[in-house]
């Protein structure tokens, strides 16, 4: 996309445009009692009989001028000069106007500063994702990278049981960057899912099974329930959590969902090691797993979190008292059923 770049054209300041306004308005009345004022065109008529008059004319226009400047042109010229460095990427020009002016200017500079805030912690985010990829990847690439040279080193001096060795090495560094991958794969689309209709949680969880052959995955009749998301991003959200729960060694799994005015909240517990009290602040972060070694990416929990954030929900951690009836992990998933839309229309998910 080509940088925009304004009209090479001409266009006046603001402050002119109301200068020459005011002067018009001070000139009108003037011009008017000269021509046809009373007295006008008699030998009688003298400019200074309309002095008075036109000092009340210039002072009435000069406080005009006064509360036009204060209202529109001191705010629009320090948002004009607020935005320059915003472009520049100056972070402290986001604070309130010295003076906002009239409710038009202050809902703008509102609306502009928290865009900027938007973007400026999009960048953040992209810039910190940036980096943990590079380091994840980066690792198994050096352990590859080393098996390989110690390969061609060793050459036929090596022994098959070395060489085997190293090759299986080699396989589950390539595989271990394929998950990684994956998952940024579907981190990527959680973000900007797809929306449309809603899905039954059961039909969700009865496409899981074949995928988990080793868990036990029980509902009641509560799933019965419309989750008001589309069955893939449903799949994409159940299917994070049960891999969360197998690493961490569970078997069983129970689903419960209830219907809290216009909200679905689905509780998902298992039966497996559970959330040690020192990680419970950070199993949303990116890339934190104490998993590794099972295969964990430690982004699973941050594709449901963004995955529900997309429509308007969200998922927390439940402490060991709310984790019934298994004494493992709790996660509760609270998703309204009425979205809006992007010009504020609300629309029943069915």
């Amino acid at each position: 996309m080509t940088p925009f770049k304004p009209l090479n054209k001409w266009r006046p300041r603001l402050s002119f445009v109301v200068g020459a306004v005011l002067l018009t308005v001070l000139a009108l009345p003037v011009a008017a009692l000269v021509l046809v004022g009373p007295g006008a065109g008699t030998a009688d008529f003298s400019i200074w009989s309309l002095l008075p008059t036109f000092f009340v004319i210039t002072s009435v226009t000069t406080l005009v001028g006064y509360v036009f400047v204060r209202v529109i042109t001191g705010p629009v010229q320090e948002l004009t000069n607020r935005t320059a460095r915003l472009s520049a990427g100056d972070r402290s020009a986001i604070h309130p106007l010295n003076r906002h002016g009239s409710r038009e200017i202050a809902d703008l500079s509102s609306g502009l500063f928290g865009m900027a805030c938007t973007l400026f912690d999009r960048t953040d985010y992209i810039s910190n994702f940036a980096t943990h990829v590079t380091h994840e990847v980066k690792t198994p690439l050096t352990s590859i990278r080393g098996a390989v040279e110690l390969i061609l080193d060793q050459g036929d001096g090596m022994s098959g049981e070395d060489r085997q060795r190293f090759l299986e090495n080699i396989l589950d560094d390539t595989q271990r960057i394929t998950s990684l991958l994956d998952r940024l794969r579907e981190l990527a689309y959680a973000d900007n899912p797809h929306m449309g209709r809603a899905a039954m949680l059961n039909a969700v969880l009865r496409n899981l099974v074949p995928r988990y052959p080793d868990l036990s995955i029980v509902c009641d009749n509560s799933c019965d329930s419309a989750i008001p998301m589309t069955e893939e991003n449903a799949f994409v959200v159940l299917s994070n959590l049960l891999d969360n729960a197998v690493q961490h060694k569970a078997r069983t799994v129970v689903v419960k969902a209830t219907v809290v005015d216009e909200l679905l909240v689905v509780d998902v517990t298992d039966d497996g090691i559970g959330v040690s009290r020192g990680n419970q602040e950070r199993i949303f972060e990116l890339f934190f797993t104490t998993q590794r070694e099972a295969g964990g990416t430690g982004i699973g929990l941050g594709i449901v979190r963004s995955m529900l954030a997309a429509h308007g929900g969200r998922i927390e951690l439940l402490d060991e008292r709310q984790a019934v009836p298994l004494q493992g992990a709790a996660f509760r998933l609270s998703i309204p059923t009425i979205h809006r839309d992007l010009c504020g229309s609300a629309f029943q998910m069915n």
